[in-house]
């Protein structure tokens, strides 16, 4: 009896067993979550950057952020979704919400590093952040490294180094990395600038040079009731993501309203449905950039630039050329640094490289 009962117990077991996995794989599988594509990931991280700044008593128009085609390249820029009048609204950003130095000092160095610390603090903050929904929108450091010459490797700026904009960018990266050691060690920097300091040296690369081509140079009462008033650095979320051109081009320009305290950016030309809203590259910090500026700070060089690059010496434009031309042959064209400092380095020979042309013409 003992015995058949063991295996009538062990039978239950089994057949209990195997109708468990009959049910579990007759069950309907939970279906797979679609993966968004990069269009429409920028899409939500729009819209929610949108309701961020509305909750936040900004004032956001008919714009969104998207992809465009810049030359080949897709980059981030604002698209009008309707069509807008001139005149129209665009942004009113309201000043709690700019990320700005913290405090009012005169040096120009310790402005940006600052301004710097501050976005670096905020990106470590995480979803604590005030500026979170802001800080998504924002390119990531692998997507900097991909196009900004700050990012550019040693050997691309010795080889460039003839060039003044590889010289501004070894130096201010030196000069980086020595403020970050030194912050690291504990030492104090000039101007109470501190930052956390076991930040890594490529995250606070990261966040410069964030502010440094996002930034707009704005003037602003040193207290929401004073009159008295300083000009500084600031990051304007959203706003502060339109895309560069000549002054000719720009459909769109801000001030900073002391009615509203705030950034206001308003159309100044009609745009149509689709087309993208680009401001004039003076009016970001009110200072004239020729194309090796706009390379070092924004990663970009216009046409129709209204300043001119300083012209390279002639052995030194020979010397460039041909080490360019190596490059290219070599199937180059995917490392965007070296490309964009090609385009300075041929703007600055444009006139040596005609003059040349000429004699060549008139000795044939």
């Amino acid at each position: 009896k003992d015995k058949l009962l063991f295996r009538a117990t062990i039978s239950v077991i089994c057949l209990s067993f195997l109708y468990v996995i009959v049910l579990l794989s007759s069950s309907p599988t939970e279906p797979k979550r679609r993966i968004l594509d990069r269009d429409e990931e920028l899409s939500l991280v729009s819209d929610g950057l949108t309701q961020w700044l509305r909750k936040h008593h900004g004032v956001v128009g008919y714009v969104a952020l998207k992809y465009i085609d810049h030359g080949g390249d897709e980059v981030r820029g604002l698209v009008a979704t309707t069509d807008l009048d001139a005149g129209a609204l665009v942004f009113r950003i309201p000043r709690d919400l700019f990320i700005t130095p913290g405090k009012i000092v005169e040096r120009e160095d310790s402005l940006e590093l600052l301004l710097a610390a501050r976005v670096a603090e905020e990106f470590r903050k995480g979803p604590r952040s005030l500026w979170r929904k802001y800080l998504q929108a924002v390119p990531t450091r692998d997507e900097l490294a991909k196009f900004h010459p700050m990012f550019a490797s040693n050997e691309d700026l010795t080889l460039f180094s003839d060039l003044p904009m590889a010289r501004l960018i070894r130096s201010t990266r030196s000069r980086l990395r020595e403020k970050w050691s030194q912050n690291k060690e504990g030492r104090p920097l000039q101007d109470g600038v501190s930052w956390p300091t076991d930040l890594e040296w490529l995250d606070f690369l990261h966040a410069f040079v964030i502010q440094l081509s996002h930034r707009i140079r704005v003037r602003i009462p040193d207290s929401p009731k004073s009159k008295e008033s300083h000009e500084t650095v600031a990051l304007v979320p959203m706003a502060d993501m339109a895309n560069l051109v000549s002054d000719r081009d720009a459909n769109i320009r801000w001030e900073y309203s002391e009615d509203d305290d705030a950034v206001v950016v308003r159309t100044i030309k009609p745009v149509k449905s689709g087309v993208e809203l680009v401001q004039a590259v003076y009016h970001a910090e009110q200072r004239p950039k020729d194309n090796g500026l706009l390379a070092y700070q924004y990663g970009i060089t216009i046409g129709n630039n209204h300043y001119a690059a300083d012209p390279l010496a002639p052995d030194v434009c020979d010397g460039l050329t041909a080490a360019i031309e190596e490059l290219h042959s070599k199937s180059d064209r995917e490392h965007k640094a070296r490309m964009l400092m090609s385009s300075v380095v041929f703007e600055s020979c444009s006139a040596h490289h005609a003059r040349a042309q000429q004699a060549a013409a008139a000795a044939a």
